[in-house]
């Protein structure tokens, strides 16, 4: 059996690449610690009370449910970006309904917000514009904040590469007194068409930063529906975590610069349903009318 000889110097090469890689990850560690305490107070958590009604076979069935979401400061009056998944649950069922009975519908409304900041604040809040194609909802505060807020600010977002560290942070729920989390992770691909996506797991709604602390964009998730799922399994294939730029969260934000109106509460749907009976009611007067 032949002898394994190491060479004298090679017992002292060891130890030291040892000690380059544990430094090489202390340094990575610092980076993120170093990137979690500039933006950490941007990281929200905003309570819904979301209202799901079902359509089967001729039969109704309303319930409502309670969920936290994880949002991000993008404005300095408390603005907070979240996922339209997150406040439209039942629009990524409705890629599903090519695979359910004629007959079968799905709809949610969000019938109340109450938006939790880092410090501790809670304010009511309201979902005033949504973007489905960007998976994007902007909820602003009822009223404005006495001071400004921590907030990202996007036009100075950085692009990022495949294979590039990036740095997700996250808020835990109540379990653990919504503590600030953080996630190390790497850019997967680069979507280009038709327009720019990250592909990187994370928690929908977080914000996403590189290792220099400058944003890239947040967490959302991308579906592909339609008549091409037929199954659960090909609803799975058809959603997948994505994290859309800077350079839309702009865009998304200057559109909602002027809304204040909430997009879907129930007041909402109880005026319009009003503007309906109105008009009914008009356009039978008028008929009455012609017949005279």
């Amino acid at each position: 059996m032949p002898r394994v000889r190491f060479l004298p110097g090679a017992l002292l090469i060891i130890p030291a690449l040892l000690a380059g890689s544990l430094a090489a990850a202390d340094e990575y560690a610092e980076k993120c610690r170093a990137v979690a305490a500039q933006h950490g107070d941007t990281v929200a958590t905003v309570e819904l009370v979301i209202e799901i009604s079902m359509q089967f076979m001729g039969q109704a069935e309303r319930t409502e449910e309670k969920t936290n979401a994880v949002g991000t400061v993008a404005h300095a009056e408390g603005w907070v970006l979240v996922t339209n998944a997150s406040v439209d649950p039942a629009g990524q069922y409705a890629s599903m309904l090519g695979a359910m009975p004629e007959g079968v519908s799905f709809e949610s409304r969000v019938t109340g917000a109450r938006i939790r900041y880092a410090d501790g604040t809670e304010v009511d809040g309201r979902v005033v514009l949504r973007d489905t194609d960007r998976d994007l909802a902007l909820i602003k505060p009822a009223s404005p904040p006495e001071s400004p807020r921590p907030y990202v600010d996007y036009t100075t977002a950085a692009a990022i590469e495949m294979f590039d560290p990036a740095v997700i942070l996250n808020r835990l729920g109540r379990v653990a007194r919504y503590q600030l989390a953080g996630y190390p992770s790497r850019i997967e691909a680069v979507i280009d068409r038709p327009r720019t996506l990250y592909v990187m797991n994370g928690p929908p709604g977080a914000p996403v930063f590189n290792l220099a602390g400058d944003p890239v964009g947040i967490c959302a998730q991308r579906t592909f529906g339609g008549s091409a799922v037929s199954s659960m399994s090909d609803f799975e294939e058809n959603l997948m975590s994505v994290v859309v730029p800077g350079s839309d969260l702009i865009e998304f934000l200057e559109e909602g610069a002027d809304a204040v109106e909430p997009v879907d509460s129930a007041d909402e749907t109880d005026a319009a349903d009003e503007e309906t009976e109105d008009d009914e009611a008009a356009s039978i007067t008028l008929e009455n009318s012609s017949s005279e």
